[in-house]
């Protein structure tokens, strides 16, 4: 999907270094899956995989990227539910500082924008929104499993 919103934000000249950075890092973790992934999948991997697909055939074949843009982005979304799963069930499982470091470089991004349009703002707030709101859970979800730890420890 990133390299789906690349294209698109390429073609109308709205590259920002955030997807740079993202594009090169699912790259990666796409590689590294083939050797150390799992393959099981489940409905958010199938939805995601079907945004991906209609936004690469309407980027394909009406060359209007905004459409496109806006799939991938409701496929980032439907995706980030299967991390969200697994923050809520496991926060130790992600490391905190790195969904920080994430939400501050996508807050920046937005902040640094050269010229703010719907194809130059959809993938940032995207962006900004998942790792914030990842975030969010991650440190609601520990302290929420600390104090319960901490009750059942109390006599």
């Amino acid at each position: 999907m990133d390299a789906v919103t690349f294209v698109g934000m390429y073609r109308e000249h709205a590259i920002n270094y955030v997807l740079l950075g993202a594009l090169f890092g699912s790259s990666m973790v796409m590689l590294l899956s083939f050797r150390y992934g799992s393959l099981a999948r489940d409905l958010t991997d199938f939805v995601s995989g079907i945004l991906a697909a209609i936004a690469t055939a309407l980027l394909v074949t009406v060359h209007d990227p905004v459409w496109s843009l806006w799939l991938c982005a409701g496929g980032n979304f439907v995706g980030s539910w299967s991390v969200a799963k697994k923050v809520w069930s496991n926060p130790a499982s992600e490391p905190a500082l790195a969904w920080r470091i994430g939400t501050v470089a996508c807050v920046l991004s937005l902040i640094s924008l050269p010229r703010w349009s719907a194809t130059s703002l959809i993938q940032p707030i995207t962006f900004t929104l998942i790792n914030g709101g990842l975030t969010l859970l991650l440190f609601v979800r520990s302290r929420m499993l600390a104090q319960l730890s901490r009750n059942e420890i109390a006599p």
